[in-house]
């Protein structure tokens, strides 16, 4: 990878890590994810005039694909709200950035019934389950089954399997985007960068709004919208960051694996700015899914 490459990738991983801090300090919460969509899709809303003429035609399957992937989406984000609302961002954020990896290999040979999975894939995805199961514990003489019933588990799993959702359809859709487009392959991320905010707003805000609770707190965060704007250029930020480093690079598998360093970022950055403490054993399983991920994403 060349040096712009790495500062590129690692720019977006501290990104990453950022919206997903600002969320748990702030505000976490549906509404605060759904205020957060809003004003990124609305920055980054010019973009569409650009590119209107050669969106593909609303008979296109494509617009379902999109509409399942914003399906996704709001699972996603509602489930990192809740997690983040119940445990520690040590906690939620790691195993909701690892467990995808290992999911969707799983979940796409289960669909399509073919695999690229190897010998050492299978070592990864050993690595990320073992640090998923050591993630919850302080002490392993503590171990009990406990642990992981806990709520937070739960909504890191739906956060999990929302993640391998929209990840399997935004792989067919971006695809499906490009060839009815004509556009290029970062063209086509960006716009299904906003689009994809778009649909995800679709499910997420009929969602939170229906709570007397999210309303309570959206007009609170419309009181004070900063974070929230900030949360949102980062997300938008995020994954336009890495669309731009694949053109930086021979082998883009090394973006995807290199971009995982936002695990250890955000549990650093839990440490410092959330004052949360790491046990020995959950920075044991941390490292362990860290390099589980890198592993099956080379």
């Amino acid at each position: 990878m060349s040096f712009e490459a790495i500062i590129l990738v690692i720019i977006s991983a501290c990104l990453h890590a950022g919206w997903n801090l600002i969320g748990k300090k702030q505000s976490p919460s549906q509404a605060f994810f759904m205020l957060s969509t809003l004003f990124g899709v609305l920055i980054l809303s010019p973009w569409l005039l650009w590119v209107w003429q050669r969106l593909p035609a609303l008979s296109e399957p494509f617009w379902l694909w999109l509409l399942l992937s914003g399906f996704f989406q709001a699972i996603y984000v509602s489930g990192l709200a809740w997690a983040y609302e119940k445990g520690d961002l040590s906690l939620s954020y790691p195993l909701a950035r690892a467990l995808p990896v290992a999911f969707v290999p799983l979940v796409y040979w289960f669909i399509f019934q073919q695999s690229h999975l190897q010998l050492y894939h299978f070592l990864a995805l050993s690595l990320i389950i073992l640090g998923a199961i050591l993630t919850p514990l302080t002490h392993i003489r503590d171990w009990r089954w406990q642990y992981y019933y806990q709520p937070t588990m739960l909504f890191v799993l739906l956060a999990a399997l929302g993640t391998t959702g929209y990840s399997i359809v935004d792989g067919i859709a971006v695809q499906t985007l490009t060839q009815a487009s004509q556009m290029t392959a970062y063209e086509a991320g960006a716009t299904y960068v906003l689009l994809q905010g778009m649909s995800c707003l679709l499910w997420l805000a009929p969602w939170a709004l229906s709570q007397s609770k999210q309303r309570q707190q959206a007009y609170l965060l419309l009181t004070k919208p900063l974070w929230a704007i900030a949360a949102g250029i980062f997300i938008m930020l995020t994954y336009l960051l890495i669309l731009a480093s694949f053109a930086l690079v021979d082998e883009v598998s090394f973006v995807v694996a290199f971009r995982q360093i936002s695990i250890p970022i955000g549990v650093l950055a839990s440490i410092i700015w959330l004052q949360e403490r790491l046990s020995v054993v959950r920075g044991v399983a941390v490292g362990l899914m860290f390099c589980g991920v890198v592993l099956i994403s080379i």
